[in-house]
């Protein structure tokens, strides 16, 4: 249980797996409680012999086929189980209690679909709920007591419609958040595109600086072969087992980053343990984007003072920043003198080292992901002037 609250609390923190396995042994232990309060009781319940057999033996199979499936590492298998369980169990009390208990219960299940956060799972088994709800209370206006036909009728009516408002409104609730988690999901893969593509160019930007100055890159100097050789000695000490490969790992990291990794990759005659060196060592050298290469560029990017930390920091379109005329035409000059006059491009030999034409600029403002930056009115003025930005800003 201390485990299980060390993980609650930081479960901002877990991927989303990790938190629906957690989600689902909450709603596993809140079944067992809950049987064990309840179940006993229901025996003296005036329930049908085949309802006292058949729902509680299918309850029990489905609750056990949770914890298999949890237990071996089939979340989403288990979340299903867990809910069919939790369905099990509405309608095995349903069948017996009080329009009222009944009524409670069946939200109950409505919130348990809301808890595991699952749109497809929330709409499959919401919407049979809320038709069982429906049916169940339409045939309980019995159960009114000291109530009349029409205010019975009038209140059967008034659940029935709090319980499908319930499942709406939490149904929109999915669908707006859905969209929301979607366009930040685009968002940041748009971003993470452009980042990366940076980082590219910044790589091969350095490279060639490193060259004009005759400096040898980083994982060429031997003061960073003698730092991973004894980061590898002191791993090899501290592990219990012995770690007889751990010097060929050492050499085949040297040796990564002397070769085209993506070119290796492709490749399917390597052996198996040099296809896991080469998944697991490529994140970690020194050469190219690679994750370890993206986390040293952030942290000395951290270090560089340089922007102030505006609301418009990441506004890259010129009608966001200014509001006269006259300026956003001088940022648009400005942006298309830039791309004529700094080395941009890559040469053959894959250096930053030529500058964009007027004719690739022209198509570049045409396309629709530069929309980011200039507006469909910018780019209009542009074409209709491009002589006169050739001529002028060559």
């Amino acid at each position: 249980m201390k485990l299980l609250w060390f993980k609650i609390r930081n479960s901002e923190y877990l991927t989303l797996a990790e938190t629906l396995r957690i989600k689902v042994f909450v709603i596993l232990l809140f079944l067992v409680f809950f049987g064990a309060l309840t179940i006993p009781v229901s025996f003296f319940e005036d329930f049908a012999l085949s309802l006292l057999i058949l729902i509680p033996s299918t309850i029990g199979g489905f609750f056990l086929l949770s914890v298999l499936f949890i237990t071996l590492n089939k979340v989403r298998m288990a979340m299903h189980f867990s809910i069919l369980t939790f369905l099990g169990v509405t309608v095995y009390y349903t069948s017996g209690s009080q329009l009222i208990y009944g009524f409670f219960l069946l939200f109950i299940t409505l919130t348990v679909l809301v808890f595991y956060q699952d749109i497809y799972a929330y709409v499959v088994y919401g919407a049979v709920m809320v038709v069982y709800g429906v049916f169940y209370i339409q045939a309980s206006q019995e159960y009114l007591v000291n109530v009349d036909e029409i205010n019975a009728t009038a209140s059967t009516v008034l659940y029935q419609v709090v319980l499908i408002g319930f499942f709406v409104v939490f149904l929109l609730q999915f669908i707006l958040s859905d969209s929301m988690y979607d366009r930040l999901s685009r968002q940041y893969q748009r971003v993470d595109a452009d980042m990366k593509r940076y980082r590219v160019h910044a790589n091969k930007y350095l490279e060639t600086l490193k060259e004009r100055e005759n400096e040898n890159p980083l994982y060429e100097q031997g003061a960073f072969h003698k730092a991973v050789s004894e980061i590898a000695t002191f791993i090899q000490a501290c592990t219990t087992n012995t770690s007889e490969g751990i010097e060929e790992a050492v050499e085949f990291y040297f040796f990564l980053h002397t070769q085209d990794i993506d070119n290796m990759k492709t490749k399917r005659n390597l052996k198996p343990i040099i296809k896991r060196y080469l998944h697991e060592f490529s994140r970690y050298v020194l050469k190219g984007d690679s994750e370890l290469n993206a986390l040293y560029m952030e942290f000395l990017t951290q270090r560089k003072s340089g922007y102030d930390d505006h609301e418009d920091r990441y506004t890259f379109n010129i009608d966001t920043w200014f509001e006269n005329r006259s300026d956003k035409l001088l940022a648009l000059a400005m942006l298309y003198r830039y791309l004529r006059a700094e080395p941009t491009q890559l040469d053959k030999w894959g250096r930053i080292a030529n500058t964009m034409s007027h004719e690739a600029i022209v198509d570049l403002f045409q396309i629709k992901a530069f929309r980011q930056f200039i507006t469909f009115e910018d780019m209009r003025f542009f074409l209709n002037n491009a002589s006169l930005f050739e001529k002028t800003l060559r």
